[in-house]
Order: C-alpha cells, then sequence, then structure tokens
C-alpha cells in the first residue's frame, strides 16, 4: 500500500513528495532535476487501497518514522489527493509543506464531465473514475485537516479540472492546471533557496 524510492541519496537535506490519485511516484520524474542539490524521496500510496481500508494518516506516518524518512526532512511537496495526507501528516514547524492543486479546496461542477476528462487524461475507464470520486469525495469530506503555520498552498489560475475556493489570502497562483504544475515547481524550487 506504501512504498518509496530515495534519489540523491548523498544530500544531506530531503524532499518528500506525494502523488494523487491514479498516479504514482513517477509523477514527480519529470520535476527531479529542479530539486537536484536535495535527497528525494518520492513515496508511492495506492490511494484507494488506503481509503477503502479505512487506513489512517497515522499508517503513512509511522511508516516515515520506520523509513527513517523525516530525517534531515525540509520539506513535503504534494500534489493533488497527496495534499490531503500531507495536511494531516504532524510534524515539526522546521518542515514546509507545499501543496499543489490542493483537492479539499476545491469542488467539481459536474461529476460525469470531470470523469471524462480524467479519464480520457490518464488513459483509464470513466466508470472506475467515477467509482472512485465518490470514494475520494466522502474521504476527503470526513478528513480533519491540521491548521499549520508552514503550509504554502499553490493554485493553478486556470483548471479545467477543478474550481478552487479563492477565500485564503495565503494562497500562491501558478500558470497552468491541476497536472501542468511546472511553474508551481518552480516556484517551490525558488522558495527553498
Amino acid at each position: 500500500m506504501i512504498s518509496h524510492y530515495i534519489f540523491n541519496k548523498s544530500k544531506k537535506k530531503s524532499i518528500i513528495f506525494l502523488h494523487g490519485l491514479h498516479a504514482n511516484s513517477g509523477f514527480w520524474l519529470p520535476y527531479m532535476r529542479v530539486f537536484k542539490c536535495y535527497k528525494l524521496i518520492l513515496v508511492d500510496i495506492d490511494f484507494i487501497g488506503f481509503i477503502r481500508n479505512n487506513s489512517s494518516v497515522e499508517l503513512l506516518n509511522q511508516y516515515l518514522k520506520e523509513f527513517e524518512l523525516y530525517n534531515d526532512c525540509i520539506a513535503i511537496v504534494s500534489h493533488s489527493l497527496g495534499t490531503v495526507i500531507s495536511s494531516q501528516l504532524s510534524m515539526e514547524n522546521s518542515i514546509t509543506k507545499f501543496e499543489i492543486s490542493p483537492v479539499y479546496l476545491s469542488y467539481r461542477y459536474f461529476t460525469t464531465e470531470f470523469a471524462k476528462k480524467m479519464a480520457s487524461f490518464m488513459q483509464i475507464h470513466q466508470d472506475r473514475v467515477l467509482a472512485d470520486l465518490i470514494l475520494v469525495d466522502k474521504y476527503v469530506d470526513s478528513v480533519k485537516l491540521n491548521s499549520e503555520i508552514n503550509r504554502v498552498r499553490l493554485l493553478p489560475k486556470e483548471d479545467v479540472f477543478f474550481k478552487f475556493k479563492l477565500d485564503y489570502d495565503e494562497n500562491i497562483y501558478f500558470s497552468g492546471d491541476h497536472f501542468n504544475i511546472d511553474n508551481a515547481i518552480v516556484i517551490i524550487a525558488n522558495k527553498l533557496d
């Protein structure tokens, strides 16, 4: 249900990456060169299995501690459903959470239309997307988010997949959409330097 890969093992400071629904740690591979000065920890989570088994975020917390993945960690970068998980992790104030396209700040106008777009983009069957969305929406609605000082939310200026609630002053907006996060990655890299 949870696994991880580590790159740049000799680097002192590390960043943990959490992907979104219907993705895996490979989602982050195109962005690794931007963070070449850090040890990169790419975490794989089977979100549907995680949710169906009623697993709590404490399972991930224990996993990260067991493998000592928090050691020397300066940031967690999460995307989409991964932001719901990262927002629940309890950690030291010295770790900054960068949340790209946080689904807990979003809504969809029409689920079937969204499922068609998502199925086309992710190359999976629309019925599977709809079933997973129902499961995920219930999970997101049931989650208690931590209110934290070191959280940076990055929202796309325009997004064909989600509409984001824009009532938070601390949001940073980037050019792109839910899956085109190149500019968000550049913003994060600049904040870490």
